[in-house]
């Protein structure tokens, strides 16, 4: 690596309007998205959007989607935390 140059996986790393794009196209290949990708996707739309229209525009997104192993249930609410019995 030379001082003037980035490592080759950082120069190809997406922009964040290429992973949003991509994610709401459905092209976004499921092998590929993994879960450090999904919080820099949520963070990509936090800092583009006010938190309930990023949680809209993902969930459409989500929903439009081809299944994948998450689902929109664990993706957009969130954990009930622990329970006492």
């Amino acid at each position: 690596m030379t001082q003037d140059r980035l490592p080759a996986v950082l120069e190809a790393r997406m922009t964040g309007d290429q992973l949003i794009k991509q994610f709401e196209n459905g092209t976004t290949p499921p092998d590929t998205f993994h879960h450090a990708d999904h919080v820099r996707l949520a963070f990509e739309y936090l800092f583009r959007y006010p938190a309930l229209e990023a949680l809209e525009k993902f969930s459409a997104a989500l929903d439009a989607s081809p299944p994948r192993k998450e689902n929109r249930n664990s993706t957009t609410r969130p954990s009930p935390g622990p329970t006492c019995f």
